[in-house]
């Protein structure tokens, strides 16, 4: 959900650039460029579900739509690659590297990163490959039954997540299978996820305000599929 205006978003971007990043909480940690697997595990789970959560190439991004400078977009590419080459050589989980929340986080700026990179002059197709590859791997996580978790915002941000990779990486292998279950998994959450009154089934304010941003992004990637919505959802929120 954004939280920064556009002169916010690009004044973060270019004080990561100088290496540093600004984090709720937390008055200021140092941030190497391009990738530095040991903030993976630095930290408390806070900052390490942020930098697995690929808050650092978010920013970038978003920043770079703003202002297109491609500073921006070449310093979240060589994130991505840096965690791509990371979690391809890992074996066994640790931290919160496939935490539910991180990957499906992950899987959203991939999308965003690949809609972005792939029409750019930075494009190169020996990272293009490697790109996809993760974005394969990190549907796969997020098509694990094992790591779904069903009753919070968590399972709708993992299917977010899942539709969004869907969309941009219609080449998959397992595209039929993600698509069913992502378009499956989503319409049955929505039945309890919402209440009638419009109200996300979850304890504060802000769970709220999250979960109505994900339910209108959940909506729009499934009428983006040609999924018949039941009515009433966007009238709720």
């Amino acid at each position: 959900m954004p939280r920064e205006t556009s002169d916010q978003l690009v004044a973060l971007a270019r004080t990561m650039l100088e290496g540093k990043f600004p984090v709720a909480g937390i008055s200021s940690r140092p941030l190497r460029l391009p990738f530095d697997k040991s903030a993976v595990f630095a930290g408390n789970s806070y900052w390490q579900l942020r930098y697995s959560g690929f808050s650092v190439p978010a920013v970038l991004i978003r920043a770079y739509r703003e202002v297109p400078d491609e500073r921006f977009l070449a310093a979240a590419r060589d994130f991505i690659l840096g965690w791509e080459a990371f979690e391809r050589a890992r074996w066994l989980p640790k931290g919160l590297v496939w935490n539910d929340h991180a990957i499906a986080a992950r899987g959203v700026i991939l999308a965003e990163f690949w809609h972005l990179y792939r029409r750019s002059a930075l494009f190169e197709v020996a990272e293009a490959e490697r790109i996809v590859e993760l974005a394969a791997r990190t549907a796969a996580l997020l098509a694990n039954k094992r790591l779904y978790t069903y009753a919070s915002n968590h399972g709708m941000v993992q299917n977010v997540g899942l539709l969004k990779l869907i969309i941009l990486f219609p080449e998959f292998d397992a595209i039929t299978r993600y698509r069913h279950m992502a378009v499956e998994r989503t319409l049955a959450q929505l039945q309890y996820y919402l209440s009638e009154e419009g109200i996300v089934r979850e304890h504060s304010i802000g769970y709220h305000a999250y979960g109505v941003w994900l339910v209108q992004g959940a909506v729009k990637f499934l009428q983006h599929l040609g999924t018949r919505v039941p009515s009433g959802y966007l009238e709720r929120l």
